[in-house]
């Protein structure tokens, strides 16, 4: 439970009855909080950081393996109450212990612009109902722990941002909270199944003064559990939950309370008909209506499906369409007015809306937000609980979900209502990924089924920068239905060839293939393309003279006849053939050292000569050529080691007559074929079905199998030629490589049909790193003087090969960045400055491979140039007592908190010794 104030109206969202949420917890329940998100990656980068406290160096070595998600990671587990800070951070509560990665028990806290999560301190000792922002920032956290911070607290705790503490609400709640609102005049209604609050009797509803301290009781509360709250905009209170008797009214789960008269009234005859009938969710509309939902069938005596609407003027109920299939547990408004509304639903208003369903009340229209919530990977639990708004109009979404829109998304995700996109947690994309280019800066050209890249709209074929982590789409991209990139290749000048199954590039007719121009950001066809019904490129490769080859299932290519492969000069814009081509489909292609063009694929002849599935072809001469006596069965990968000899990947188990299964070895210079080791174990009917040399010469094998080598080895493997070995990269993915590329830095990236990559979550794209480092300071902060009101930086350069995020620290606590967000950059700024400033300050500087921290530097004030003319005169004297007369803050010299004597004994004592 959490609010959200969008144009002055204050929105609440409830939770569901705790015996309808499927799993329940008591205090001793970890079994399902326990969990640490992202597996042994998240375990190295906490070991790495603890490391880092005690004195790392700041080159230590960061291991090899499978790179976090791309995106940000989501939360470890169910995610129950959001709320959004001032400064547009959001603030997730559940029952959860880790966030990003990050350990944060119960409580966390997200910067959308950084993608960043922190913990709010050491948490709670158990799970939260509900968060709340109070007017000055502060965060108000409900649920059934014992302790926040280390603090006793029993169910309800306020977290101070700017001092990182911890505070207890008095003696708290006797048992769970589970919702609050804030009143216009700063105190806070609390709701749950407590029936006492502050030592008082107070049955499951109750007032607190956030200035006082003091919990006052609504009359005699009501006779079960409250779940949700809402506030009229004439200030009277809606609450809802499973009680029938408010203030001994009969209220038939929701009720309306004055808090100026405090007298409670029924909402007619409320909402009834269901089994445990409960409102779980509140939500006033702009004109003053209420919008209600949880778990009923009638509102005021008419039939209303979950929801319903009520008037307080008329005192009439109305239901909103047909209504959800399944339990409402949330509402959020967004700032046009329509209402965003979550649960266990299938269906709102009578169309398809898997958990989240978005409402218009002035048409009374439903719809759907894209593809809405699914699958949790671990129960039979998919719901939305807790809804929240961003200052732009973005909707954070929490409860127990494994994806959102089709996008991985652990527990969490991110809705743009004006694009229809979700962004969830897992890297990339939201589907297939078949082909992979490395630009000359270093960039990756992504491409395949996908529409969406990490959230954004990307039609089948992406940009991906390896350093920022950020996706970008190629203009319109492949405006094709049902398309899909499958071949990628690069020019010497650096534009992209795209080839695959599509009509239409950048808004351009292309048949099947296309170029696109990194710099203008246009595509262009490549003359009229291929021919022939259905035809696609699969395979591309660029001849050192810059012509492109092309392989496929087409048998035309710009008007002339091609046989499945086919020559493009890019100067002139011609087509030509490769002789009489192949009598089968071309997959794959490559490049020998001289020149000569390999191909695999399904063909057993070339030019009229019999090839088994694989042969050579000599661009100048135009002759096709065998390599001994070919493969059994079809060739779908190739790649050449700086050597010059080629590997072969497909679904073959002989080569050159000898036994290879699946991946083999040719010696251009002897004509020889030879296995790599033991091979590859295929699973599933499936294929090698992409290959990668790295810096060093060692292969990387992806397609479909669990072993290569006799080593276990999920989908992709490591082969080193000369020692003949095979080893696994970590542990893999699960499912499907279909293509692979190798960054300057010899990072490898996967593309295919997995989710995860090593542990962690990664939709069909994830990277390998063999080795980083954590950043390395390559320019301290330095020591500074000041005087007082006025102001100091502090600065810091570091190089990584990662992404760096900052956090500065005075006295080792860290600033909190919503007071000043400079505390999260490279350079600290500090303004107005007084006693209490002066310290020392260092930076953390992190990235994925750990943490390492800046050299201290210390602030000084020179007290006694109070007026800060640049010395310790008459004047100062003056301007001191001026401003301790007026009890100005910054004549507070001794920094005790107070404006007193002692600051003029202070004062004087540095005045006299000159500063």
């Amino acid at each position: 439970m959490t609010h959200h104030t969008a144009r002055g109206v204050t929105v609440l969202f409830g939770r569901a009855r705790e015996d309808r949420i499927g799993p329940t917890w008591d205090h001793e329940d970890t079994a399902r909080t326990g969990r640490v998100l992202g597996g042994p990656s998240a375990v190295v980068a906490l070991i790495l950081l603890l490391l880092s406290t005690f004195g790392t160096p700041a080159r230590a070595q960061c291991l090899a393996g499978w790179l976090p998600s791309e995106s940000v990671p989501g939360i470890g587990d169910g995610v129950l109450a959001l709320a959004t800070l001032p400064s547009g951070d959001v603030i997730a509560g559940g029952t959860f212990t880790t966030a990003g990665g990050v350990p944060a028990n119960y409580i966390a806290r997200y910067n959308p612009t950084t993608r960043v999560w922190s913990a709010l301190g050491s948490g709670t000792n158990a799970f939260l109902w509900a968060v709340a922002v109070l007017p000055d920032g502060d965060v108000i956290a409900g649920g059934r722990f014992t302790s926040a911070g280390g603090v006793a607290a029993n169910s309800i705790a306020r977290y101070h941002p700017t001092t990182g503490l911890w505070s207890a609400l008095g003696s708290g709640a006797n048992a769970d909270v589970h919702v609050f609102v804030v009143l216009p005049d700063g105190d806070m209604i609390v709701g749950g199944s407590f029936t006492t609050a502050g030592g008082m009797a107070a049955n499951h509803i109750a007032r607190y003064n956030p200035t006082t301290g003091v919990w006052s009781a609504l009359g005699s509360g009501l006779n079960s559990t409250v779940y949700s709250l809402a506030l009229l905009p004439g200030g009277d209170l809606i609450v809802g939950g499973e009680f029938d008797f408010a203030g001994g009214v009969m209220a038939n789960h929701i009720a309306r309370y004055n808090p100026t008269s405090g007298t409670w009234s029924a909402l007619g005859e409320g909402v009834a008909d269901s089994n445990f009938t409960s409102v779980d969710a509140l939500a006033v509309l702009p004109g003053g209506d209420v919008i209600a939902g949880g778990n009923f069938n009638r509102a005021g005596g008419a039939a209303a499906k979950r929801i319903a609407r009520y008037n307080p003027a008329t005192g009439i109920w109305s239901a909103l369409g047909a209504g959800t299939t399944d339990d409402v547990s949330a509402m959020s408004l967004l700032p046009g007015g329509d209402l965003i509304v979550g649960g266990r639903f299938t269906m709102a208003g009578g169309i398809a809306a898997s958990k989240i369903a978005r409402y218009n009340p002035v048409t009374g229209a439903w719809s759907a937000l894209g593809s809405g919530i699914s699958g949790d990977s671990e129960f039979n639990v998919v719901q939305v609980r807790a809804l929240t708004v961003l200052p732009g109009g973005d909707v954070v979404v929490g409860g127990w979900f494994g994806s959102a829109g089709g996008v991985i998304a652990s527990h969490i995700a991110r809705y743009n209502p004006t694009t229809d996109l979700w962004a969830g947690r897992g890297s990339g994309m939201n589907d297939d990924v078949h082909s992979l280019a490395i630009l000359p800066g270093g960039d990756v050209i992504i491409g395949g089924q996908f529409t969406t890249a990490d959230g954004v709209s990307a039609n089948h074929i992406a940009r991906y920068n390896p350093t920022t982590r950020t996706y970008s789409a190629l203009g319109s991209g492949i405006n094709t239905l049902y398309s899909n990139v499958t071949a990628l290749a690069v020019l010497p000048g650096g534009d992209v060839i795209a080839g695959g199954n599509f009509t239409m590039a950048g808004g351009v007719t292309a048949n099947s293939i296309a170029r696109y121009n990194p710099t203008t950001g246009v595509f262009s066809a490549l003359s009229s393309g291929m021919g022939t019904l259905y035809p696609s490129v699969l395979a591309l490769a660029v001849l050192p003279g810059g012509d492109v080859i092309a392989g496929g299932t087409f048998t035309m290519a710009g008007g002339v006849p091609a046989n499945y492969i086919a020559r493009y000069n890019p100067t002139t814009g011609v087509w030509s053939s490769l002789g009489a081509g192949t009598d089968g489909l071309v997959y794959a292609l490559a490049l020998l050292p001289g020149g000569d063009v390999i191909a695999g694929g399904t063909f057993t002849a070339t030019g009229g000569t019999t090839a088994g599935y694989i042969a050579r072809y000599n661009p100048t001469t135009r002759v096709w050529s065998t390599l001994s006596s070919g493969m059994d069965r079809f060739v779908v990968a190739l790649a050449v080691l700086p050597d010059g000899d080629v590997i072969a990947g497909g679904n073959f188990t002989r080569a050159g007559g000898a036994a290879a299964t699946y991946v083999a070895r040719y010696s251009p210079t002897t004509g020889t074929w030879s296995p790599l080791g033991a091979g590859i174990e295929i699973s599933n009917n499936g294929s090698v079905y992409a290959l990668a040399v790295l810096p060093d010469g060692d292969v990387i094998v992806g397609g479909d199998f669990i072993r290569a080598g006799g080593v276990a080895t999920n989908y992709i493997s490591r082969f080193n030629p000369t020692t003949g070995v095979w080893s696994a990269l970590g542990a893999g993915t699960n499912g499907s490589v279909r293509t692979l590329a190798v960054l300057p830095g010899g990072d490898v990236l996967a593309g295919g049909f997995f989710s995860t990559a090593g542990g962690n979550e990664s939709a069909y794209f994830a990277r390998y790193t063999f080795g980083s480092s954590v950043a390395k300071i390559t320019s301290q902060p330095q020591n500074t003087s000041a005087c007082l009101a006025g102001s100091a930086i502090f600065s810091v350069t570091a190089t990584s090969d990662e992404p760096l995020t900052y956090q500065w620290r005075k006295d080792t606590v860290a600033i909190e960045t919503v007071t000043n967000p400079s505390a999260a950059t490279m350079t600290l700024m500090l303004t107005d400055l007084s006693a209490a400033d002066v310290g020392s300050y260092d930076c953390i500087v992190t990235n994925v491979c750990g943490s390492t921290t800046t050299n201290p530097a210390t602030l000084t004030i020179c007290i006694g140039d109070f007026d800060c003319d640049g010395g310790a005169d008459g004047a100062d004297v003056g301007a001191f007592f001026g401003a301790w007369e007026a009890g100005e803050a910054r004549s507070d010299v001794n920094a005790d908190g107070g404006v007193d004597g002692a600051d003029v004994d202070t004062f004087f004592e540095h005045w006299e010794a000159g500063c």
